[in-house]
Parts: C-alpha cells; sequence; structure tokens
C-alpha cells in the first residue's frame, strides 16, 4: 500500500497581529507590545530600534519574552531613558523565505501629574516629554 506524503509548501512570513504604530504608556504601569507572524518555515521575530540594532534586554527597563512580546517595565520618573521611554522601533519576522518588517512604532512613556480631587471626580495629566521644547500632554478624567 501507498503511503500518502503531503509536504508543507514554503510560505514567506506575514504578520498575525502586527503591533500599533503609537504605544503611549505610565511609567507607573509599563507596557507590553506584541508581535507576531506566522508562515513555513516558522519565522524567527525580533525587535529593531530606529539605527536598525536589534532591541535586547536592558535590565529594569525593558525585556524582550521568548515569543517576541516586548515588554517595557515599569520605572521612576528620576529613571527616564529618552533611548528606551521615548523610542521608534519595529517588529521583524524572518525565515528561509524572506524578512517582513512592521510600521515603526514609537513609544512615549508618560507621568501622571494629579491636580485635582473632587468627591468622586479625579481629574489628572499624562505629561509625554518631547525632544523639542513642547511638552504634550493628555487630561484624564476617572470618575468613582
Amino acid at each position: 500500500m501507498g503511503s500518502l506524503h503531503m509536504e508543507r509548501q514554503l510560505k514567506g512570513p506575514f504578520f498575525t497581529q502586527e503591533p500599533p504604530s503609537r504605544v503611549d504608556f505610565l511609567n507607573e504601569i509599563g507596557a507590553r507590545i506584541i508581535c507576531r507572524a506566522d508562515g513555513y518555515p516558522k519565522p524567527q521575530i525580533h525587535w529593531q530600534g530606529s539605527d536598525n540594532k536589534i532591541v535586547t534586554n536592558v535590565e529594569n527597563f525593558r525585556t524582550v519574552l521568548i515569543n517576541s512580546t516586548l515588554i517595557l517595565l515599569p520605572f521612576k520618573p528620576a529613571a527616564y531613558r529618552q533611548d528606551i521611554h521615548s523610542a521608534s522601533m519595529r517588529c521583524v519576522a524572518s525565515n528561509a523565505v524572506g524578512a517582513i518588517r512592521s510600521r515603526d512604532i514609537q513609544v512615549r512613556a508618560g507621568k501622571t501629574l494629579f491636580f485635582g480631587i473632587f468627591p468622586f471626580i479625579i481629574f489628572s495629566f499624562i505629561v509625554f516629554a518631547n525632544s523639542g521644547y513642547e511638552l504634550e500632554s493628555l487630561v484624564r478624567c476617572s470618575v468613582m
């Protein structure tokens, strides 16, 4: 009796979950950026900075998990690092067929500044430092 032999066809990488173009997060919370890709053979995924260097772990600041998720850890405002907390990066997936890269992702860490607490309502500013002369902020109102 003959056996049925099926070969998988080679397929270049494609994103099944591409990261957003912008990730704003609070310093006391941190962020998780997910990038997933498929293809055959299974693609290798890594993160690349705007300088085209591979993004690596930085103790107490940034971790790249084995599943390619990038974790930006919570940090104290005094520990702010522009190269990590206000950076541009992308996700790259590659296999024997080829490589793809995600859109550029702008990462920005912000600091919450509370300016008013009223009965059942909390107003706060989330301030994001820019590299220029401006500060960008977001006003958040929480009803309790």
